[in-house]
């Protein structure tokens, strides 16, 4: 399997033909992070299935954890946040168990998808992934869980909060 090595400060790909057909090879975002590729094992039109995938995973998974973040905040919201919070907290927690505690699906799915593009990715999270990708930062492993555990936290007790307020202010309706 031959790998290319093309980060700033080693050295750059043997010939263009090195570079994959797809055009993954550099962050557009940040132009000065630029990811190691192994040469894809997949056909031109899996990999472009691949792509899309990769890019849906972040804006999907994303999205996800940005809306178990404040999704408690709105009335119309707090079903589907309990939900989504409760998907969450049940893989972290019971596959957890089988997996490694925090263990989550998505991020599983998105390395799969990512390595199977050729991506060798440094990062055992995805809130690191997301760090080094959007941000061109690179955080540890313990900062990383010690973010997404405190996150974790401060949206279980804005949840219950919220429900909390809520069953209250129908309680009061009642007694009226």
């Amino acid at each position: 399997m031959h790998v290319v090595h093309s980060t700033v400060g080693r050295a750059s790909p043997r010939t263009e033909s090195d570079i994959p057909a797809t055009g993954i090879l550099r962050n557009r975002r940040f132009p000065t992070t630029i990811l190691p590729v192994i040469r894809p094992r997949t056909e031109r039109g899996t990999t472009m299935l691949l792509v899309v995938a990769d890019h849906a995973f972040f804006v999907a998974h994303t999205l996800l954890i940005l809306f178990n973040m404040v999704g408690w905040a709105w009335p119309r919201t707090r079903v589907a946040h309990l939900v989504t919070l409760g998907l969450t907290t049940f893989s972290w927690f019971v596959l957890g168990a089988w997996k490694g505690w925090g263990y989550c699906l998505c991020t599983d799915w998105h390395f799969r998808i990512r390595h199977e593009l050729g991506y060798v990715d440094p990062e055992f999270s995805y809130v690191q992934l997301l760090a080094r990708h959007w941000f061109g930062l690179h955080l540890s492993l313990t900062t990383a869980n010690l973010l997404a555990s405190s996150v974790y936290v401060a949206i279980l007790v804005a949840t219950i909060a919220s429900w909390t307020r809520l069953a209250l202010i129908r309680r009061s309706r009642v007694g009226r």
